[in-house]
């Protein structure tokens, strides 16, 4: 045998076997894309059912206290609501803290919303009403550090999913 044919039969094998795995290698590109874009899409979808499309924050932003909070009815309120889509505006209340229930206690980020009555009810994450053994209509204590701690007793209104996977830590 020649050895011009024996180095071209063994370079059109070894071509194929490159071709075959290239395109399998763009196969497996174009499919971790594509999951990687899926849980982007829901993750995205789950932020937003937690906070909202938008939001608005002051400058400096201060979970332990409102250095400089955004002012109630802002100038610009009006040009926001005008925009096409906007279905709703709510203004909330980031403060980080303690839920305590018993001898468990637990860091959490509560999300405070407009409320007409004075009572102080809460709807927490499954994992975190597991956590600390609450149940619809129990009460726990937060605790909100700051120049002062403040104290305030919740009750349990609702047990939502945990929205972002294994959430314990967030409580509206």
């Amino acid at each position: 045998m020649k050895a011009e044919k024996f180095i071209a039969s063994r370079l059109k094998t070894k071509g194929g076997m490159a071709i075959t795995l290239i395109a399998i290698s763009f196969f497996v590109i174009i499919l971790a894309q594509s999951v990687s874009s899926g849980f982007r899409e829901t993750i995205g979808r789950k932020i937003s059912a937690i906070s909202g499309d938008i939001q608005l924050s002051p400058t400096y932003h201060n979970y332990l206290g409102s250095d400089d909070p955004i002012p109630d009815n802002p100038s610009y309120l009006s040009d926001i609501r005008d925009i096409k889509g906007v279905v709703s505006i709510q203004p909330v209340i980031y403060r980080a803290g303690i839920a305590k229930k018993g001898s468990v206690i637990r860091g959490v980020l509560f999300k405070g919303t407009e409320n007409t009555d004075s009572s102080l009810h809460a709807t927490i994450p499954a994992g975190l009403a597991s956590d600390l053994n609450l149940s619809k209509g129990d009460v726990f204590t937060g605790y909100f550090p700051s120049e002062k701690l403040k104290v305030r007793k919740f009750t349990v209104s609702a047990i939502g999913e945990d929205m972002l996977g294994d959430n314990r830590k967030f409580i509206v």
